[in-house]
């Protein structure tokens, strides 16, 4: 959660042009972040945040969902998140496509799309930070 509401901080005073939702872009950039702690703290990391996300999921109303809402629903946030990190290091995390959490179908996309947020980052936040 705070490395999502830092990645709206970011993007104001960077003045970090999104293309799409922003709320996706900051989930993208918080999973980034949490993916660069260091082999064992992504993993609690991300095993944490997709747990807080699964069992936001576990409750949605199929008849009630907030379709219009600005953010993902949780479970599209569960899988997104997942995909990111199974992106970055499908090693550590091929327990995710293993156990059935990340669908088969998806993880051959997912380095494509972490190299997408990685390029993102890269050129538009991390650029102008001089890093």
């Amino acid at each position: 959660v705070v490395a999502h509401e830092v990645a709206h901080a970011l993007f104001d005073i960077l003045k970090v042009p999104v293309l799409g939702r922003e709320e996706d872009a900051a989930d993208q950039v918080a999973a980034y972040t949490l993916l660069h702690l260091g082999q064992d703290q992504a993993r609690m990391a991300i095993a944490g945040t997709a747990a807080m996300y699964a069992a936001e999921a576990q409750r949605e109303d199929p008849k009630e969902k907030n379709l219009a809402g600005v953010h993902s629903l949780p479970s599209q946030r569960f899988y997104n998140l997942l995909c990111l990190a199974y992106g970055f290091d499908s090693k550590t995390f091929a327990p995710v496509v293993d156990m059935g959490l990340l669908p088969k179908e998806r993880a051959p996309s997912c380095e494509g799309e972490y190299r997408q947020v990685d390029y993102a980052v890269r050129t538009l936040i991390l650029a102008r930070l001089g890093q």
